[in-house]
């Protein structure tokens, strides 16, 4: 995979936010899953999650109330 192309659409719709973190989650019978967290300039945060062609299937707001240093954001059970 191009991980250049993963993240191609995040980087076209969310300009102005600067990717953190490129996660790539493997599970059974080959099923893959890829997100990127993105950091607004104004602070906030999201968990975008992408197919492999970079197109954007979704975007969780990182909560504000999540535990600060080494805490995990919440986020939906992988869809295997």
């Amino acid at each position: 995979f191009d991980p250049r192309r993963v993240t191609s659409c995040v980087a076209a719709e969310l300009p102005d936010s600067v990717p953190t973190v490129f996660e790539v989650v493997g599970g059974p019978a080959e099923a893959v899953r890829y997100s990127v967290l993105v950091t607004s300039q104004a602070g906030g945060q999201l968990i975008v999650e992408v197919a492999p062609n970079g197109a954007v299937l979704s975007g969780d707001p990182v909560s504000s109330d999540a535990p600060r240093g080494g805490g995990c954001p919440s986020r939906r059970a992988p869809p295997w």
